[in-house]
């Protein structure tokens, strides 16, 4: 008998198959987790899909072993047929919800299994489309439906004032006084200052006044629903103030008000005022209004006068000119917070500016934030955030232009948040673009406004021909704006005017050409670029690691020059800070596999030891991985582990300091540890360490890039090629052409090869050799991407 017992054991065993079940499941199995990590990584699908997915495998895998030996059992027949119930491949979904009710499991079968299955991973996708819709990181809400104007309140514009004998400041003055009192007022939108100017030039120009048709259209091209139209007449020692509320669909009048005073009591007068177009708007006479401008911007007529002064010159891009005026606003008055906040705006604009000096003028302006206007407020809370590299500020900014659509400031620091904190990853482009799209829209009088937006034009997309008439707004910014020109004739302007250019550089206005530097990205215009560069750090005569390190990515990089780009690192710099970032151009340059000599990374690596540069440590981590001294290596983690034991002991710093501390000396640690994997042979353990990074820079994008080429994934690697620009993108175009052949794309695959071969026309000689295969390669593809 237990012989017979054994023999039916061993004989449902066999007809299990579970071995052969086994196989086939892990075979699957791995499969499809390698699908799931591309899909993850191809729409940014937040990390813990791959665990939560792991654990469905895992049940799942008990659940087939069941299935397979519940099917080893021969099929009972029909009690009343005699026939055999139905087959292993029958859903009958039926008969599955009739045993639920019962209480009972359904029979397991392998069509119940795979749909059961599918339906987990369906429901797991789902779930993690949701969260990403949730947090917006796959762009479910985008600025164009934030537009779409239903959630906004109801708009007054409010218009330059006519102006007779009186300060000639007031004329657009009013415009941003009136707006500060009350913008927010009784859940009043008051539309942007920027935006009502812009109108106002394009229609009636610069100092100009307007008949009320024309008016009334400029209010109604900023979408609002009321118009503030007033003038200001001075008699010396008096000061008139009339102002005229219409309806901006009829142009009827709704109010007339009128306020009189002495010139020196104009904050009382805009608050009065105030509140005497918000009670006709509002229209209850039981609720009582009260302003008080001078709190919330200033209590000094003088400081008031030369911070107009300042914003004059911001609004032009006058950006070093509008600075002395600020500051004399802040010296009139050092609590005069929204003068704080522009003159940080000013600060951010010059690149000859430390960026520590931008930092510090925000965070004297959060000091006084409660001297600052409401939306003001919101963004100089936005801004601040930026510099201190929170992501989450995203989110706030993604509120404001719904809250404030017509606000160019907002829409560009949205636009610029996802640039510097998200990245330029192809899921954040569309976002990013309409941004900066509705920012120029806005306020196309902003210069500065367009830089990003001509970059993703004109720059970041050069396969595609003059896209949305970027060029054609190149021209005509260069007739208006002297850096936009310079920039435009170094680019895109005729040959032998470009040489002539080139040879009186030094001749250029030097704020001209540092302005220039900033628009002029393109590496294909790398010779000029550098020579812009070249004539700027002269003419400036002090070594900083911005336009040292700007000359040597330009030329190593963006030319393929390393030898002519390390001339400009071979000055001593006597500041440690300035070495490291020295040492961070190396570290990069070697990274992306370009012939930077042993001996100067040896160099840099030598003063890990002697010097707390996170470049010099990460140098020495990298070349101990690549000598497989992994002690040496080790021993650099522990440096920046080192760093974060202290910054969480240290009680001197804030909150925000200590987590964008956190942050950097985290993404330290991860990236020689995803370097350590690499070189030991686990490259998917490096690209996992690598994913997780936080606000990844320039050399983890690089090595991702690099590691999905090895893994033989053209897909993923194409992601974060793409993500390269500037300087780094002629090589990352190389790598992506070779992508776009494994891909079957011979037009991108074209297009990628032709800007390399272009941008490194005279590459150093042993660096010829890539440039040299990227011609066969060109010439070799279909007719298509030829």
């Amino acid at each position: 008998m237990p012989r017979m017992s054994d023999s039916g054991l061993w004989s449902r065993l066999r007809n299990a198959r579970l071995v052969q079940v086994l196989l086939v499941y892990l075979g699957v199995s791995w499969i499809l987790l390698e699908g799931i990590a591309w899909v993850r990584e191809l729409w940014d699908l937040p990390l813990w899909i791959d665990r939560v997915s792991l654990i469905l495998l895992l049940v799942g895998l008990f659940v087939v072993l069941a299935t397979a030996w519940v099917l080893s059992r021969p099929l009972p027949r029909h009690p009343e047929t005699g026939e055999r119930e139905r087959s292993s491949w029958e859903l009958d979904l039926a008969e599955v919800v009739a045993s639920l009710s019962r209480g009972e499991v359904p029979r397991l079968n392998w069509a119940r299994v795979a749909a059961g299955g599918m339906f987990a991973f369906s429901l797991l996708f789902g779930f993690a489309g949701l969260y990403v819709l949730l947090r917006d990181q796959g762009r479910g809400m985008r600025p164009g439906e934030a537009l779409a104007g239903d959630e906004a309140a109801p708009a007054l514009a409010v218009l330059p004032f006519t102006v007779r004998n009186a300060e000639p400041d007031l004329r657009e003055g009013m415009v941003e006084l009136l707006s500060a009192n009350l913008d927010g007022a009784a859940g009043l939108r008051v539309i942007d200052e920027r935006t009502v100017l812009a109108r106002w030039l394009e229609t009636v120009g610069a100092g100009a006044d307007a008949d009320l048709t024309v008016q009334i259209g400029v209010a109604r091209a900023t979408g609002a629903r009321w118009a503030l139209l007033g003038n200001i007449v001075s008699t010396g020692s008096q000061m008139r103030i009339s102002a005229d509320l219409r309806e901006v669909g009829s142009g009827q009048t709704l109010d007339r008000v009128q306020v009189e005073g002495a010139p020196s009591d104009i904050f009382r007068l805009v608050d009065d005022l105030s509140i005497a177009v918000l009670r006709h708007l509002v229209a209850d006479e039981a609720t009582s209004f009260s302003f008080d401008l001078a709190e919330t911007t200033t209590h000094s007529l003088d400081a008031l006068k030369a911070y107009w002064e300042g914003q004059e010159s911001l609004r032009a891009g006058r950006f070093e000119a509008a600075i002395p005026h600020f500051r004399r606003a802040i010296a009139q008055d050092s609590t005069f917070g929204l003068a704080r906040y522009r003159l940080a705006q000013a600060y951010g604009w010059l690149p000859e500016i430390p960026p520590e000096a931008q930092r510090e003028s925000l965070e004297d302006a959060m000091r006084f934030i409660n001297r600052v206007p409401r939306r003001e407020a919101l963004l100089l809370r936005a801004t601040y955030a930026q510099v201190r590299e929170s992501p989450e500020m995203v989110d706030s900014l993604r509120a404001a232009v719904q809250r404030y659509p017509d606000d160019p400031e907002a829409w560009y620091l949205l636009g610029d948040a996802i640039y510097h904190l998200l990245g330029t990853a192809p899921q954040n482009q569309p976002e990013m673009e309409e941004a900066f799209d509705r920012a120029v829209e806005l306020d196309p009088s902003f210069a500065p406004y367009l830089i990003h937006w001509v970059e993703l034009g004109l720059w970041w997309r050069p396969e595609i021909d003059d896209p949305e008439g970027r060029l054609e707004r190149f021209r005509v910014m260069a007739s208006s704006q002297p850096y936009w020109d310079l920039a435009y004739r170094l680019s895109f302007g005729d040959p032998a005017g470009k040489a002539a250019l080139l040879a009186r550089l030094d001749t250029v206005d030097l704020e001209t050409r540092q302005a220039a530097a900033l628009i002029l990205l393109d590496a294909r215009f790398a010779r000029e670029r550098e020579a812009l560069l070249l004539s700027i750090a002269e003419q400036v005569r002090r070594p900083g690691v911005f336009y040292d390190g700007q000359l040597f990515r330009t030329a190593a990089q963006g030319r393929g020059q390393v030898s002519r780009a390390l001339e400009y690192l071979a000055a001593p710099a006597t500041d440690p800070a300035v070495r490291d970032g020295y040492d961070c151009e190396l570290l990069e340059a070697y990274a992306n596999g370009l012939s930077v000599p042993p001996s100067h990374l040896e160099t840099a690596a030598a003063r890990a030891s002697s010097t707390a540069g996170a470049c010099a440590w990460l140098v020495d981590g990298v070349l101990a991985a690549d000598r497989d001294d992994w002690g040496a290596h080790a021993r650099a983690i522990g440096r920046f582990q080192s760093v974060l034991r202290q910054i969480d002991d240290d009680r001197t710093l804030d909150s925000a300091r200590i987590a964008e501390a956190r942050r950097f000396n985290r993404r330290q640690v991860s990236t020689l540890e995803a370097y350590g994997r690499w070189r030991r042979g686990d490259p998917d353990g490096a690209v996992s360490i690598l994913r997780e990074i936080e606000q990844p820079r320039r050399l983890q994008i690089w090595w991702l890039a690099r590691l999905h080429m090895e893994l033989g994934r053209p897909q993923l690697a194409a992601v974060y090629l793409r993500r390269l620009w500037q300087d780094e993108k002629p090589l990352a175009y190389y790598h992506l052409g070779r992508q776009y052949e494994a891909l079957a794309d011979p037009v991108r695959a074209g297009a990628a090869y032709r800007y390399f071969i272009a941008a490194w026309s005279e590459a150093d000689p042993e660096l010829r050799p890539l440039v040299e295969e990227a011609r066969r390669a060109l010439a070799n593809l279909p007719a298509a991407g030829s």
